[in-house]
């Protein structure tokens, strides 16, 4: 049987969450480990199991939401963050991707759409919905200094460590991956931030987005 992904749900309704759960766990290779009602249980509960996956809804104040995926992603966990938005705010994705989500998906589109999410990300490829893609790389993109120029001044190992950084793997994962040793992968790791002047996964996310490094998924239509 193949591995399944391992993921938690964080959404403060329980009927939703029941819901989604229902609809990952048809596919017999997505499996929900645990259930929070709030961003901040949900990070609680992701540093306790390690789950491939967080699937996010957005709370209210939004602010709080965005708190906990910093959180998240500028821990040393190797989950990933999906964030659930709604329709009419797709400021919601650009902001969840500023703040180091990998992937974002509309709760109130189809079932296929979020396990599809689930699976890039499970795979370390964001997602992010078609509709929504333009508008966050634009606004991604807005006040950048020349990253394509700030991009020349890695040499090749330098620009596969922050792509997989990006993805989301770990030293440990990108050593195997480049065959490198682990020091080796955290060193090119420090010269990339030197030279990118960025510090968090959230900004190398962000970086690797805007100069093509990253390919974001965009099969909702």
């Amino acid at each position: 049987m193949e591995t399944q992904t391992k993921v938690v749900i964080g959404d403060p309704d329980a009927m939703v969450r029941e819901g989604l759960k229902a609809l990952l766990e048809r596919t017999e290779r997505i499996r929900v480990v645990a259930e929070a009602d709030s961003s901040e249980e949900a990070v609680r509960l992701v540093r306790e199991l390690k789950p491939d996956i967080v699937v996010l809804a957005f709370e209210t104040p939004e602010t709080r939401t965005l708190r906990s995926i910093r959180q998240l992603s500028t821990s040393k966990q190797r989950t990933r963050v999906l964030v659930l938005t709604c329709r009419k705010s797709r400021q919601m994705g650009t902001d969840a991707i500023r703040a180091g989500a990998m992937g974002c998906t509309d709760k109130t589109r189809r079932a296929v759409n979020l396990v599809a999410a689930v699976d890039c990300l499970a795979v370390g490829r964001m997602h992010i919905p078609r509709q929504a893609s333009g508008l966050i790389r634009g606004q991604l993109l807005a006040g950048g200094a020349a990253p394509e120029a700030r991009l020349g001044q890695l040499n090749a190992t330098e620009r596969d460590v922050l792509t997989l950084t990006a993805r989301g793997f770990t030293g440990k994962e990108i050593a195997e991956r480049i065959r490198r040793a682990p020091k080796s992968v955290e060193n090119a790791r420090a010269r990339v931030r030197r030279k990118l002047g960025l510090q968090t996964r959230a900004e190398l996310v962000a970086f690797a987005l805007n100069v093509g490094l990253l390919r974001p998924d965009a099969g909702e239509g």
